[in-house]
């Protein structure tokens, strides 16, 4: 019998993250969920939506690369900005080798990473 709501437990086997993880983004309101008194429940729906939002399209390099070295024929434009333009982007949207590093920080005694910093 489909029940139509998960519990954090189900809903965090059903994303592939941990129950820690999903108390986090509730607590941040993050996403959308249902409260029933002390418990918290979602609907499959609710967390596809989560998921769909977050999804990070892939980028064709060789296509990036093409159009720079097409714009940099143009005397006009400053290849070295748009190559920093096109480096800062791609931080934003990717995956950076420091996620997930551990870094000790000089006075705090703890270790914290480095998105925190």
């Amino acid at each position: 019998m489909d029940k139509g709501y998960l519990s954090i437990k189900e809903a965090s086997e059903y994303l592939g993250v941990k129950p820690s993880s999903l108390y986090s983004m509730v607590e941040g309101r993050e996403m959308t969920y249902h409260r029933i008194g002390r418990l918290i429940k979602f609907t499959k729906a609710d967390l596809d939506a989560f998921m769909q939002e977050r999804r990070v399209d892939r980028v064709d390099i060789e296509k990036e690369a093409r159009k720079i070295l097409s714009l940099a024929h143009n005397p006009n434009i400053d290849v070295d900005a748009l190559v920093k333009k096109s480096v800062a982007e791609s931080r934003e949207n990717g995956y950076t080798a420091s996620h997930g590093n551990q870094t000790k920080v000089k006075g705090l005694g703890k270790e914290v990473s480095h998105g925190a910093l």
